[in-house]
């Protein structure tokens, strides 16, 4: 029976991180998600000063992408909008404050996209 209530357990946790994508102790996420036709996702996170943030995704079509963070009214993009369908990059965070990767899909399907970043606590698709 306990090995039973194991399985379970273990093909749920595994469902839900397959979607939504996991967060360990290690301050790393790493997910998949689908970019709807003309539509956006982000995944935003809590960085501080001097941290280093390490970022890989591919996706099965090209999208724009940018690393992008505010402070009061004012947006900054430390990695500027770009088109492509796979990357690897860092940053040096400059300042404690929630950054967000961004990509956007300018295509008339679906894109598929993988994500994996080091360095992130808290993230969380929006």
């Amino acid at each position: 029976m306990k090995n039973s209530i194991a399985v379970v357990i273990t093909a749920c946790v595994m469902v839900a991180c397959a979607h939504s994508g996991v967060e360990d102790n290690a301050r790393q996420f790493a997910g998949n998600v689908v970019v709807e036709s003309g539509r956006h996702k982000e995944l935003c996170f809590e960085s501080n000063q001097g941290d280093k943030v390490i970022y890989r995704f591919e996706a099965n079509s090209p999208l724009k992408f940018n690393l992008h963070y505010h402070q009061d009214e004012e947006v900054f993009f430390p990695v500027p909008e770009h088109a492509t369908a796979a990357e690897k990059g860092q940053y040096i965070v400059v300042a404690d404050d929630t950054y967000c990767l961004m990509w956007t899909n300018s295509h008339d399907t679906v894109v598929d996209l993988s994500v994996h970043v080091e360095g992130t606590a808290n993230a969380s698709w929006y």
